[in-house]
């Protein structure tokens, strides 16, 4: 087994183990306080939520494009990119904004158990 995707299994697992424990944490979050700000700053847990399904998203969209062969460096402005990402999930309620986060990790998950070791290794980096 190759030093690259050695490295990379012991990536994924630890990815698993902190998505797997945000989602209990945000999933034992009452409902009643999750528009109530204080959390981050002035951001309520249902702000955080949707900030961090924006960024999975975003990984989503950037690892497709990786395992194409189309992806580039992307320049980010980030507190405009974490503005809009937040404002754009604003209408979604507390059980929808925690099932498109657990969506998208899911997916995620999909996505980095397709690698084997050949795609691991020759992937060319962009970086």
């Amino acid at each position: 087994m190759s030093n690259n995707y050695t490295k990379w299994l012991k990536f994924r697992e630890g990815l698993s183990v902190a998505e797997s424990e945000f989602m209990q944490t945000v999933k034992n979050i009452n409902p009643g306080i999750s528009e109530t700000g204080g959390v981050c700053g002035i951001w309520s847990p249902k702000e955080v939520v949707a900030h961090i399904t924006g960024w999975e998203k975003e990984v989503l969209k950037q690892f497709r494009n990786f395992l194409t062969g189309t992806a580039t460096n992307v320049k980010y402005n980030i507190n405009a990119y974490n503005r809009e990402s937040v404002k754009s999930r604003q209408h979604l309620s507390w059980s929808e904004t925690v099932k498109e986060l657990e969506e998208a990790q899911k997916e995620l998950q999909l996505l980095n158990n397709s690698l084997d070791e050949d795609k691991i290794n020759n992937q060319k980096k962009i970086c």
